[in-house]
């Protein structure tokens, strides 16, 4: 299970309510709510985890936002894949992977914020095996839509942190696949596979008991 260990500040939690966003998630809660509720986990558990980084409140703002829009792909997946109670078949992974390559394109198409669209999208991008992009220096490169990118060192870290506080929802809740993993193992599994700043770990597993 995941704590929060700070309150959800009102300008956070009116970020959920902001008319673009709201309309986004409507539709992700239609269409699957167990995706609807992970990205409202996530946009919440990755502004907890920057507040110990003492973010401007802007970035704050980017990278909430971010987290409630980083599954919009999965608009374009079928619920049966998303609900699948067994191992996908490699067929399977390929076509669930391309949701990150989907979020950057939707977004891209409603004419969102570049960084916020670049943060979102490389949500899978610090992990061993990566995707949309596949190759580390591709972090530093255009996104695959758009040549958007995100550019400075400030919003990689945005991105590091999405990321890791996606890995970590996934892991400390249950799915239609597999029941939440105890603490010490989502740690274990965090420095094998965490691509991004290590540092950035113990941030987060003290938000999980």
């Amino acid at each position: 299970m995941v704590h929060l260990l700070y309150p959800q500040r009102e300008f956070l939690a009116s970020i959920g309510r902001e008319p673009d966003v709201t309309a986004i998630l409507g539709k992700i809660r239609q269409h699957h709510l167990g995706t609807y509720q992970h990205s409202c986990r996530v946009a919440h558990l990755a502004a907890d985890i920057a507040m110990d980084l003492g973010p401007a409140e802007g970035d704050l703002c980017l990278l909430t936002r971010a987290g409630y829009l980083h599954d919009t792909g999965k608009l374009i997946e079928s619920v049966d894949l998303l609900d699948a109670r067994r191992k996908l078949d490699n067929y399977e992974k390929e076509e669930m992977h391309l949701h990150a390559f989907w979020t950057i394109f939707l977004l891209t198409q409603r004419g969102y914020n570049p960084s916020i669209v670049g943060i979102a999208g490389s949500h899978h991008e610090w992990q061993s095996d990566p995707y949309p992009r596949k190759n580390t220096s591709s972090r530093e490169e255009p996104n695959v839509i758009g040549k958007r990118r995100v550019e400075s060192e400030k919003h990689r870290t945005l991105s590091q942190i999405l990321a890791l506080a996606d890995h970590v929802d996934a892991l400390a809740t249950k799915r239609a696949y597999k029941d939440p993993f105890p603490p010490a193992t989502i740690e274990q599994i965090l420095y094998q596979d965490f691509t991004g700043e290590q540092s950035l770990i113990p941030l987060a597993m003290k938000r999980v008991s």
